[in-house]
């Protein structure tokens, strides 16, 4: 502490005594007599350094420093010193008596008040010498006294003159963001929404920034202002992520992995990523990206090179891409999703024995909380639970955070982000978004299938194999084709005899091949190094309509199915799963949705997560 409060410092009830703790007036033995207050020694150096500078903001560096000087932790460590001392002192961090956190940059001790003083605030030091038995002499504060005066008229005109300000900007241009304001939405002008097919976001380390996917580019903005501005040479993005020192942003485009200043310059191209699942930059100077060279997890340097693979999915498993990895601190681990045809999985790779684990099921988009946490999405909410970096594995069941965030499609990414200082973003999910059976009806609406057999993808143990089953009889599935590669129909031809599938492998990705049933004759159809899917024979069985990413979100391409003309692209604006209308001439194309035109914001979101996680 500073010299000028060696003596005790009384603020409420409490007087802390340097050297001797925290004590409470009153409830002693005899009564009347102060109580000590039980604090661990972390909280207990937070509050004296908070006191050491009374009314001044003390960065959480500078927190960390003074109360762990010989030990690495992270601010997860001071979180949990200062919520100590808040229940210690019964101070309620929404409205604060004592402790006021001061958003992106720390704490500030605003609970002194002199005893006889005028009232002129709250954020005033004054020393009160006394001893243990209670007897006190009140001195004059270190901030009291005429020569103070000129100083607060001065503090008293900045502050009307930023309210002048502010009311300024409301009444005639744009308006800065109230630091104070713990959650806000954030409009998105008409021509920059969020890309529905690519609508992944990312924030900065220091929670300042924010990026997102925007038609055919990143879009960057800062919280406090309100016009989103386009990053030049990053056409064709997705995926976006920003670097440990916020300088960077890394993204995926035409099957590459690039980085691009934030501030503004050309793009970099670090290597070769054809199916690229999201990134994670380390502070190593490496980047872990899913999707790499097999369908797995690769590191690369951050200067360019050429990628190690870490991880990828075995031939004969269910699993057919690994994406959207998040590094653990200390380089523990690595939280990843892995993909299959039925789903999702968060799962974790230990680097030192190469061992994965699966964490989670039906989850994705796993990120590490500096609170302890592993936060994830599962079915358009985020859930969280405690999460232990030594065992890397959970250590209780997850729980709801956080409802109604946009569901996005595994290979698509994630809709949400959190920075290191706790700051929230996601898009909100649309009305159109909510789950709703499809079904295959008649003229009179009954439910039932209009052909004589059925193709499916069935696994009970490995890959997801096709099967085919009269749709009336009794008679038993039949296995179509045995391959340790995932598979799953998408259409049957007129004829009743091909069939258009896809199927997943490691070095092509997803492809459309087609099937004869009767000689069980396979023949690849649409077979690239990006993915390919969903296709479907037109009426007459000559031309087939498919989806795929080689522009860097999910468009719609026909082509015909005996030939060498090359394909189409029939959409302009994104879409997914098309279906030929009756007369073969027109193509439905589901869009997946309209633009998002909106953000949420949530500040300081650790310490929400860290109350919803204790109230169970």
């Amino acid at each position: 502490m500073t010299a000028r409060n060696t003596e005790t410092v009384r603020f409420g009830p409490f007087r802390f005594i340097p050297g001797d703790g925290l004590w409470r007036e009153g409830g002693g033995n005899p009564p009347g007599l102060p109580t000590e207050v039980p604090l661990p020694p972390r909280a207990l150096g937070v509050l004296t350094t908070l006191l050491a500078q009374p009314g001044l903001v003390v960065s959480k560096q500078e927190l960390m420093d003074a109360v762990w000087p010989d030990a690495f932790v992270t601010e997860s460590s001071l979180l949990e010193a200062v919520g100590v001392l808040r229940t210690a002192l019964g101070d309620d961090r929404r409205r604060p008596t004592y402790i006021q956190t001061v958003h992106r940059r720390g704490y500030r001790f605003i609970g002194i008040k002199g005893e006889g003083e005028k009232e002129i605030g709250t954020n005033f030091f004054v020393a009160v010498g006394t001893d243990r038995k209670g007897r006190s002499e009140t001195r004059s504060g270190f901030f009291s006294g005429p020569e103070w005066r000129p100083i607060y008229a001065a503090c008293i005109a900045s502050v009307l003159a930023t309210f002048g300000m502010a009311a300024i900007f409301a009444i005639f241009g744009q308006h800065p963001i109230s630091p104070r304001a713990g959650r806000f939405s954030i409009s998105l002008p008409t021509d920059a929404p969020v890309d529905p097919l690519r609508g992944s976001v990312a924030v900065s380390p220091d929670g300042s920034r924010l990026v997102y996917v925007a038609g055919s580019q990143l879009f960057l903005r800062t919280v406090d202002r309100d016009e989103p501005a386009p990053i030049a040479g990053s056409e064709g993005a997705s995926g976006p992520f920003f670097s440990p020192d916020g300088a960077w942003i890394g993204f995926f485009s035409h099957g590459s992995l690039h980085k691009i200043p934030a501030a503004g310059g050309l793009p970099i191209v670090l290597c070769a990523a054809r199916a690229g699942a999201g990134a994670a930059w380390d502070t190593d100077g490496t980047i872990v990206f899913g999707g790499g060279p097999g369908g797995g997890l690769a590191r690369v340097s951050a200067a360019s090179g050429d990628p190690v693979v870490l991880a990828s999915p075995a031939a004969g498993s269910r699993e057919i891409r690994y994406g959207w990895p998040d590094i653990l601190p200390g380089n523990r681990g690595i939280l990843y999703t892995a993909i299959s045809v039925a789903g999702s999985d968060l799962a974790v790779l230990d680097p030192r024995t190469g061992a994965r684990t699966t964490i989670a099921s039906d989850a994705a988009f796993g990120r590490y909380s500096p609170t302890g946490h592993v936060v994830f999405e599962r079915q358009g909410r985020l859930e969280a639970a405690p999460f232990s970096l030594a065992g890397l594995a959970l250590i209780d069941t997850s729980r709801p955070i956080v409802s109604g965030v946009s569901r996005a499609g595994v290979l698509d990414g994630p809709r949400f982000a959190f920075s290191r200082t706790g700051a929230l973003v996601y898009v909100p999910r649309a009305s159109d978004e909510d789950d709703a059976p499809q079904h295959w009806l008649d003229a009179r609406g009954e439910l039932r299938p209009n052909g004589l057999e059925i193709a499916f993808a069935y696994s009970k143990v490995g890959p997801f194999n096709m099967f085919i089953k009269p749709v009336y009889g009794q008679d038993e599935a039949e296995a179509l084709i045995t391959s340790p590669w995932n598979q799953f129909p998408t259409s049957w031809a007129p004829d009743d005899r091909h069939l258009a599938f896809t199927e997943v492998q490691p070095l092509t990705g997803a492809d459309i091949w087609v099937l004869d049933v009767d000689t069980r004759q396979r023949r690849p159809l649409v077979r690239t190094l990006f993915d390919e899917t969903g296709a479907r024979f037109s009426p007459d069985g000559r031309r087939i309509t498919y989806m795929s990413n080689e522009s860097g979100r999910w468009e719609i391409y026909t082509r015909e199915v005996d030939g060498e003309q090359p394909p189409l692209r029939i959409s302009r604006a994104g879409g997914v799963w098309p279906h030929w209308a009756p007369d073969g001439r027109v193509v439905y194309v589901n869009p997946n949705g309209p633009p998002r035109r909106e953000l949420r914001v949530v500040l300081d979101w650790f310490a929400d997560l860290t109350r919803l996680m204790q109230a169970g």
